[in-house]
């Protein structure tokens, strides 16, 4: 008999939603503290991004799912802000959440590809929190330029008459779920299809001083010349079989010297040396011992050294993952509304249309409970 029982149906529902509003926090609070935890995160534009995303899924939780609790538990009755409030509820949790968490992940391919392709290194200054700032808003300000106005624009918030407008609601469900979901998927296999990732072995992360001290000297050796190092300046031989110069292979030592240099060398790793420069017969040495011992006091202490392990295709096949986990769970609920909005002929019975799109909105609230326990994962984390 194709009866739906209405006691049963409420009573799962009011427990269904406290139960996801309770997985939603406490999920998102982990992540967010296990980042917290991650030393100085705010330098990074992913850590940045990924607390952004987070914040946004606890609001969904304790604004939205609250107030559709609170209708449930209120027989859809609570006042004269229930107009208001219903509105800004369902525009939240069914379209702007779902926009902002696409073109989330859009910028997290964009992220990855910038960080690790172009071997970009993580000075640690205040342009780094600024960079990693204006990145984690970038979805942000695209939902409340691009939803907001197709879903609010013209409607009374009294009577809510507009609310019910089927082709806005249609090309909302387009526009804020399938074409992010699409492009997130696409950009996404696109990252995660390339190959020999150029990551260093190892970075020196510099403080704002240390850096521009380098670069002052980095800059002298450049115009200048390079400080003496044992058989870069080994002069050419002559034979009498050939008049031209050949410059036989130096010998490198790579001993403990009395130069500070020297033991700036000996910390550096072997995979970031890239050998000694060509012969330029006009070469002069112009750094003495007295100069490079200044160097050295201003460098004081050694730039820290981190390792970064080479993992890095785990990182872009989790972007993938996460990708595909948002296409599945959040797209079918669009698509169902859609064929059912503009298939006029489509015969579901009640019980057959609530299981199916009820279902279909549980699973998209699922999104923000298994996405933040994917993040969660070591060989994501780790990379900045």
């Amino acid at each position: 008999m194709d009866v739906l029982n209405i006691d049963a149906y409420i009573k799962t529902t009011k427990a269904l939603y406290i139960i996801f509003i309770i997985l939603i926090v406490l999920c998102n609070g982990a992540l967010i503290f296990r980042i917290w935890s991650q030393k100085q995160f705010f330098y990074s534009a992913k850590y940045l991004l990924l607390v952004s995303l987070s914040i946004g899924d606890i609001f969904l939780a304790l604004y939205s799912l609250v107030i559709l609790t609170r209708l449930w538990f209120h027989d859809f009755s609570i006042g004269e802000a229930t107009c208001s409030l219903l509105l800004t509820a369902v525009v939240y949790q069914a379209y702007l959440i779902n926009f902002v968490h696409g073109i989330g992940l859009v910028v997290l391919s964009a992220e990855y590809i910038h960080r690790f392709r172009f071997n970009r290194q993580r000075t640690k200054t205040q342009t780094d929190i600024l960079r990693g700032l204006a990145i984690s808003c970038v979805p942000w300000i695209l939902g409340l330029v691009i939803i907001l106005p197709l879903l609010m624009v013209g409607v009374d918030l009294e009577t809510c008459d507009e609310l019910d407008n089927m082709s806005r609601l249609q090309a909302a469900g387009i526009v804020s779920t399938i074409v992010p979901a699409v492009i997130a998927l696409v950009t996404a296999i696109c990252v995660s299809c390339i190959k020999k990732d150029r990551v260093p072995q190892q970075q020196i992360e510099l403080t704002p001083q240390q850096n521009q001290v380098f670069s002052n000297q980095v800059s002298q050796w450049n115009t200048q010349g390079a400080p003496v190092i044992d058989g870069y300046n080994k002069q050419p031989e002559m034979t009498p079989q050939n008049s031209h110069p050949t410059q036989t292979a130096p010998q490198y030592n790579y001993a403990p010297q009395t130069s500070p240099y020297n033991n700036y060398l000996q910390q550096c790793p072997p995979s970031s040396y890239m050998g000694p420069p060509a012969y330029n017969s006009s070469y002069t040495p112009a750094m003495n011992n007295t100069q490079l011992n200044n160097v050295d006091i201003e460098l004081n202490p050694n730039p820290h050294i981190t390792t970064t392990p080479v993992v890095i295709n785990n990182e872009k096949y989790k972007i993938l993952s996460l990708a595909l986990l948002f296409f599945f769970l959040v797209v079918p609920q669009a698509i169902f509304f859609l064929a059912y909005s503009l298939n006029h002929n489509l015969a579901l019975s009640k019980v057959a249309y609530y299981t199916i799109h009820d279902g279909l909105v549980w699973l998209m609230l699922l999104r923000p409970i298994i996405t933040p326990l994917m993040v969660i994962a070591p060989s994501y984390l780790q990379h900045a």
